[in-house]
């Protein structure tokens, strides 16, 4: 049989859940939150642990130094590799100073 001080205990405890700060979010949330924090954690680790991630370097145009011959290749690698991927034409125009010398780089 349950006392009246033993009530009491679980009424205060369901008072005090009342005012929690985390009251909104039930039990079920709370481990939807946890699984998907561990999925994108099992997703990364495998990201970092493929073979391509470790093996490949990192794609970057040459340098064009003005040759006219060479010029289509390079504005090709150039447009793939930089203009695909960086936005702001100020970017742009710091990658395209980086990527150029001699005459070529002069005439920026």
């Amino acid at each position: 049989m349950v006392t009246k001080a033993e009530m009491a205990a679980v009424s205060n405890y369901e008072l005090s859940l009342a005012d929690h700060p985390m009251k909104d979010n039930t039990g079920k949330e709370l481990l939807a939150n946890r699984q998907q924090a561990n999925a994108s954690k099992e997703l990364l680790d495998r990201y970092l642990q493929s073979p391509l991630y470790n093996v490949l370097p990192l794609p970057e145009p040459d340098i064009f130094y003005g040759n006219p011959i060479q010029y289509p290749i390079w504005l090709q690698s150039f447009k793939a590799i930089v203009e695909g991927h960086v936005k702001e034409p100020s970017y742009r125009l710091y990658y395209l100073g980086r990527y150029t010398s001699g005459e070529a780089k002069e005439s920026i």
